[in-house]
């Protein structure tokens, strides 16, 4: 079940999951067509979805948003 939907920095971004081990949300934008990502090798292969890791120490009002988005079963 994809996550809600939220603005950061002008831009559209999906909660996609928390990662419990370091606090951190994960999202991935969909605003846009990707980035370009690299194999094993640094050669530019296939086109991403650009994500972000918001963690609580770096990014605490974002963080404590999206806890709250989470935990109100907000779903957009």
């Amino acid at each position: 079940m994809p996550g809600p939907l939220i603005q950061h920095q002008g831009r559209a971004w999906r909660v996609v999951e928390y990662l419990q081990d370091c606090d951190s949300w994960v999202l991935t934008a969909v605003d846009q067509t990707g980035v370009i990502q690299s194999d094993q090798f640094g050669d530019p292969r296939r086109r991403v979805p650009e994500t972000r890791l918001v963690d609580r120490s770096n990014h605490p009002q974002l963080h404590a948003e999206i806890q709250s988005l989470m935990a109100g079963g907000a779903n957009n």
